[in-house]
This record gives structure tokens, C-alpha cells and sequence, in this order.
């Protein structure tokens, strides 16, 4: 039986593989995906960044929000770009 691909399940594995070896190489593998129009994407980089670099969290982050067509997982990544930036101004 062969699996068909789907992108939320290539993404879920890409974090998977950032937490078993780290956030850098989870970045890696997700960029490879090169899955640039899709939201899950582009959440899935700005959690990943929010590691180390802020300002790459705070971009994918709001490229998420730009082409997320929900309304409810908006509001979500609404809050998360607030929670960011928060964090961003806390550690300045």
C-alpha cells in the first residue's frame, strides 16, 4: 500500500524531528518542504524560530496569518504574533 503525501503530515514529521534533534535541524527539514503558501508552514517556522531567532518567528508568523483562510485559527495566530512579540520587546 503506498501512502499519498500530505503536507500537514510532512510538517508534523519536520517537528517531530526538531524535537528529537533540535530546532535548527527542525528548521531544515521544514524549509525543505518548501510548503511557502500553505499557513501550517509558516506557524510551524515562527514556533520553530522563536528558538533563536525572533524576527524570523515574528515574519512566519504573520505570513501564516496573511494566508490562513479560517477565521478561528486566525484569532490563534493572532495571539501567538502577540505572544511573540512580547517576548521579542521582553528580551530587548
Amino acid at each position: 500500500m503506498m501512502e499519498e503525501y500530505a503536507p500537514v503530515r510532512a510538517l508534523n514529521r519536520a517537528y517531530v524531528y526538531a524535537r528529537v534533534h533540535g530546532y535548527s535541524a527542525g528548521i531544515e527539514e521544514a524549509e525543505k518542504l518548501r510548503l511557502s503558501e500553505n499557513h501550517h508552514y509558516h506557524g510551524l517556522l515562527a514556533e520553530l524560530y522563536s528558538k533563536s531567532d525572533m524576527q524570523k518567528a515574528l515574519f512566519h508568523c504573520a505570513e501564516a496569518i496573511k494566508l490562513c483562510k479560517s477565521a478561528v485559527a486566525r484569532n490563534l495566530l493572532q495571539a501567538r504574533l502577540e505572544s511573540l512579540r512580547f517576548s521579542a520587546n521582553s528580551n530587548s
